[in-house]
C-alpha cells in the first residue's frame, strides 16, 4: 500500500510492542521498519522501467526477508539501547544530535529529489519518513529524553519482525501483488481486496497513534489510542474481505446470465475507496470489462465493454520473445491486450481499470500501459494530466452517477 499507510502501520506495531519501554522511540522504530521494504523503489534510478517493476516487491517484500533480516537490526537496537559502562549524558546528546542531523539531511535531500525527479510518487516514502520521523524525534527528546528502559534482543526481533510482515501481508492484499517467496520463487501474491490507497484504512489508524504519542509511555490511555487504531483498522480490512467476495459473486453471475465462459476473472477496487469496483474476464480472442458501485441502481456489472486481445500485433514482432514482453506478460498474470494508436504500439495491463471509467468519451487508455519501442524496449507511461477532472470523474462514479 502507499508509504503512509505503511509507515503508519509499522509506528503503531512498534507501539503495541516496546512503547511502554521506550515510548515515542518505538514508534520510530517500527516507522522505520514498516518503510525498509519499499526503499526497493531506490532501483529506480539504475534500473529500466520493466525492470524496477518486477523487482519492487520482491525479495524485500519476502517472507525469508522478514524473518532475517529483523536478526540484524535486533543486534544494532540491543547494542544501542543497551547499558553502556560510559553513558552519560553527553553520549545520549550525542545520540540526539545523530538522528537530528540524519533525520535533516534526509528531509532535505528527499525535497531536492521530489522537486528535480519525474518519478515523485516513488520517492514520497523518503518525504514522509522523514517528515514524521523528525515529528517523532523531536517528541521523544522534548517529553521523553534519554529516560527508557532496555529491552532485550528478543522484543527487538518481535518488533521489526511484526513490522516486515504487516508490511508484505497488506502489499499482498492490493492488486499489485507481492513476490512473498522471493529469493525461491517469483510467484507474486494478490488478493484484491483493497486499493493501494484507502484513507478509510489510513486515517484511523494515523489519528489514533498520532493521539497515542502524546501521551507518557506508562500512562494506559497510550495503550488504548494505539490499539484502538489497530483494531479499527484490522476491522475494516475484513470488511474489505467481506466485500469482496460479494463482488466477486455478482460478476460471476453477471457473466453467467450474458452466457459468458471466462477462462478467468478477477475484480479489484478502484483507487481511493472500496465501494467502486472494477471487472474484468477473459474469453478466447478478447476481454470483458465493466464496473460497479455499491451505490448503483442498476444492475451490477450492467455494461460490459469489449476489448480485443489484438495477439496479432505482436506475435509477428520479433518483440513477441523479448525478455521485456515476458516481464510483462508475467507481471499482468494473463490480463494484458495489445493497441496501436498513433501508429505506435502499446500494451495494456488489464488488471487495473481504464483511467476513465468510460466517461468523457476518452481513448481508452488503462491505468497501467507501457509503449512497446522498436528495439522492444518498454516504457510505462503515467497520465498526470487533468488530474482533477480524472478526481472528479471518479468521485461522481463512486456515487453511482
Amino acid at each position: 500500500m502507499d508509504s503512509l499507510t505503511q509507515l503508519t502501520l509499522g509506528a503503531a506495531v512498534g507501539e503495541a510492542v516496546a512503547g511502554k519501554k521506550l515510548g515515542n522511540k518505538a514508534m520510530l522504530w517500527g516507522a522505520l521498519a514498516g518503510t525498509i521494504p519499499d526503499l526497493d523503489v531506490i532501483s529506480n534510478f539504475w534500473m529500466n522501467d520493466i525492470e524496477a517493476m518486477a523487482f519492487h516487491r520482491g525479495f524485500t517484500h519476502s517472507i525469508f526477508f522478514s524473518v532475517v533480516f529483523p536478526g540484524i537490526l535486533a543486534l544494532f537496537t540491543t547494542w544501542l539501547y543497551g547499558k553502556k559502562p560510559h553513558a552519560s549524558k553527553a553520549y545520549v546528546r550525542f545520540w540526539q544530535k545523530v538522528w537530528i542531523v540524519i533525520g535533516s539531511l534526509m528531509i532535505t535531500a528527499t525535497g531536492f529529489l521530489v522537486i528535480t525527479s519525474f518519478n515523485a510518487f516513488t520517492l514520497q516514502v523518503f518525504v514522509v519518513f522523514g517528515g514524521l520521523g523528525g515529528f517523532w524525534i523531536w517528541r521523544s527528546f522534548k517529553q521523553e529524553n534519554s529516560d527508557f528502559e532496555e529491552i532485550s534482543y528478543l522484543r527487538w526481533y518481535v518488533l521489526f519482525f511484526l513490522a516486515f510482515a504487516t508490511h508484505i501481508m497488506i502489499d499482498a492484499f492490493t492488486t499489485y501483488g507481492t513476490q512473498i517467496f522471493q529469493p525461491f520463487d517469483n510467484l507474486r501474491v494478490t488478493t484484491s481486496n483493497i486499493s493501494v490507497v484507502d484513507p478509510l484504512y489510513t486515517v484511523p489508524l494515523f489519528f489514533c497513534l498520532i493521539l497515542a504519542s502524546f501521551y507518557n509511555r506508562r500512562r494506559k490511555l497510550r495503550w488504548r489510542w494505539n490499539w484502538a487504531g489497530l483494531i479499527i483498522s484490522s476491522f475494516y480490512m475484513l470488511l474489505t474481505f467481506i466485500n469482496k467476495s460479494h463482488i466477486d459473486s455478482l460478476f460471476e453471475n453477471r457473466l453467467n446470465e450474458m452466457g459468458i465462459e471466462a477462462h478467468q476473472s478477477m475484480t479489484n477496487p478502484t483507487i481511493f475507496n472500496n465501494i467502486l469496483w472494477h471487472g474484468v474476464a477473459e474469453l478466447d480472442t478478447a476481454y470483458v470489462e465493466s464496473y460497479y458501485s455499491l451505490f448503483d441502481e442498476k444492475t451490477p456489472f450492467e455494461e460490459l465493454r469489449i476489448l480485443p486481445k489484438n495477439r496479432h500485433l505482436i506475435e509477428s514482432s520479433q518483440c513477441d520473445k523479448s525478455e521485456n514482453l515476458d516481464v510483462l506478460r508475467w507481471f499482468s498474470d494473463g490480463f494484458y491486450n495489445f493497441k496501436i494508436e498513433d501508429g505506435q504500439l502499446y500494451y495494456n495491463d488489464l488488471r487495473f481499470g481504464t483511467i476513465w471509467l468510460d466517461e468523457l468519451n476518452k481513448p481508452d487508455r488503462q491505468v497501467f500501459y507501457f509503449r512497446i519501442e522498436d528495439n522492444c524496449n518498454a516504457h510505462e507511461i503515467r497520465d498526470t494530466e487533468d488530474m482533477g477532472e480524472l478526481f472528479t470523474v471518479l468521485i461522481k462514479r463512486i456515487m453511482g452517477e
